[in-house]
């Protein structure tokens, strides 16, 4: 099945690609950096089954590019991608068949794929005989010929049969790992047991898995920052960071605040380097919560330099130019020193020694 990207941000196109081809299926997948040259390639986009576009870009944004598709290719599904959250209603007026948020997409990119390769199969099989269904879907040449003859496409139910398993097997697979049994409980919740799979593909999606069976962030290269049921209740904790981090992220955010006037722009800035970093620092066990630990610190830091410029200009508010030397003088370990823990949150020491909640 063919599939397009749409994001003016190189790095975020690649993060949803590396997603996509994890998710273990053959797909076409072109990128765009527009939505002007998107919208100049509807050819394309009449063969697509899935357009994923960015809505917050230079020119063309993302909700009138969804606006031109669907006026030419009504059946056509798109998926809104942004970091903002207030234009989950637009979605609807586009008729988007999702809205998923960037922070969000290690955890609910898989589910949306299932969802809509799901509604893309009922919605064919009226007119369509199952297995040529998958032939469109997968770019499988004569694929039930395939199945026949015990070619490379397997039937989902004759997963546990001997000779399905010794091809397992022979493609170095270890059919009582995690990993395997991970993917495969994943591709059956998937397909409800149905559908076919290769066992390159198997294997493709098992790099996806550590040894314990949990997801590896694509982004950021670790596992243990998926949150699950079990972490759900521990991952707002506030534990300790190395000095060396929290020193890149008040250096990062100051450089940013300087550079944004004090706008918090997603668009432009590369925190996500920061925490890059970190996490492969960190037991597994505690990953979450050192991602929420840093983004506290990153919060007081912001609202500390607001604090210091408002000191030199009471009138200031953010996108006004920064009074020239508002921030020196500050320092990571002053703010740090003047924050306390407050449940899961770290907030300022008042000079009475009460906390005060941070706003920014």
């Amino acid at each position: 099945m063919k599939i397009a990207i749409c994001d003016d941000r190189e790095d975020d196109r690649g993060a949803l690609r590396t997603l996509l081809e994890a998710y273990g299926q053959d797909f076409e997948i072109k990128e765009y950096n527009s939505g002007k040259g998107l919208c100049g390639d509807m050819d394309y986009i009449r063969e697509c089954g899935i357009v994923f576009l960015d809505i917050n870009m230079d020119g063309m944004d993302g909700l009138e590019v969804a606006r031109q598709i669907k006026a030419v290719c009504p059946k056509v599904h798109i998926v809104l991608v942004t970091a903002y959250v207030n234009y989950a209603l637009d979605g609807y007026k586009v008729r988007a068949s999702r809205f998923l948020l960037k922070d969000d997409l290690e955890q609910t990119l898989q589910e949306c794929m299932d969802d809509i390769l799901r509604e893309i199969l009922l919605e064919e099989r009226v007119n369509m005989d199952y297995s040529y269904l998958f032939e469109q879907m997968f770019g499988v040449s004569n694929i039930a010929k395939n199945v026949a003859s015990g070619g490379n496409m397997v039937k989902m139910s004759d997963l546990s049969s001997p000779s399905v398993q010794s091809q397992l097997k022979a493609a170095g697979i270890d059919t009582n790992s995690k990993q395997y049994q991970t993917v495969v409980k994943s591709m059956m919740t998937a397909s409800r047991g149905g559908g076919y799979f290769t066992v390159q593909g198997i294997k493709n999606r098992m790099q996806y898995y550590d040894e314990d069976g949990d997801h590896i962030n694509q982004a950021f290269g670790v596992s243990g920052l998926t949150v699950t049921d079990k972490n759900i209740a521990s991952k707002n904790r506030i534990i300790s960071i190395p000095d060396s981090i929290k020193d890149d992220m008040f250096e990062l955010t100051k450089k940013e605040f300087l550079q944004e006037n004090g706008v918090a722009n997603g668009d432009t800035t590369r925190r996500s380097d920061v925490y890059r970093k970190m996490y492969p620092q960190i037991t597994k066990n505690d990953r979450l919560a050192a991602g929420h630990t840093l983004s506290q610190y990153e919060r007081a830091y912001t609202q500390a330099f607001v604090d210091a410029v408002k000191a030199v200009d009471p009138k200031w508010k953010p996108g006004k130019p920064i009074p020239s030397g508002a921030l020196d003088g500050i320092t990571r370990e002053s703010i740090d020193n003047s924050l306390v823990k407050s449940g899961g949150s770290l907030v300022r020491k008042t000079s009475s020694g009460s906390s005060l909640d941070i706003q920014v």
